[in-house]
């Protein structure tokens, strides 16, 4: 029987989802929302941050943001951390690895745990991939990011 919850199997699955619920903790921002996938490559994102509603489209024009007053949603300029926040949520970050590949260093509970060290920044990253469909359960980048993902 084939293994499930490997590291591979978390990005093709991070990659083809089509969605899911995530809080996301990076730096001072605490974000809450959910991504939606019709075909890979066009994402859209739904999010609350600092008291606000915003949504982000991938469209022939690259990302477009709305924001929420009401119940009307607006076209508007990307908050300042919108672009980073929607790659970090739409996009599978693979960086390459000092260790060459990732190490599994936990397979304890319901999940796998993955780790490595960015080879050019150095950060450590941690992945827990969920044993049961090899969907993500949650990435830490260092102190700097923690995104947890449930379906």
């Amino acid at each position: 029987e084939l293994q499930k919850g490997t590291y591979d199997e978390a990005l093709l699955w991070f990659r083809s989802t089509d969605g899911f619920h995530f809080v996301l903790d990076e730096g001072t921002l605490h974000a809450e929302g959910d991504v939606s996938r019709t075909t890979p490559g066009a994402e859209k994102v739904q999010v609350r941050a600092n008291g606000e509603e915003w949504q982000a489209e991938t469209t022939a024009q690259g990302v477009t943001w709305k924001r929420r007053s009401g119940a009307t949603w607006t076209a508007a300029a990307a908050p300042d951390y919108g672009n980073r926040l929607y790659q970090r949520v739409t996009v599978a970050f693979d960086p390459q690895k000092k260790e060459g590949v990732p190490l599994l260093v936990s397979s304890d509970g319901d999940a796998n745990l993955y780790r490595f060290s960015n080879a050019n920044s150095g950060e450590l990253h941690e992945v827990w991939v969920r044993k049961s469909d090899s969907s993500i359960e949650r990435i830490k980048i260092g102190d700097t990011l923690d995104l947890r993902i449930t379906k």
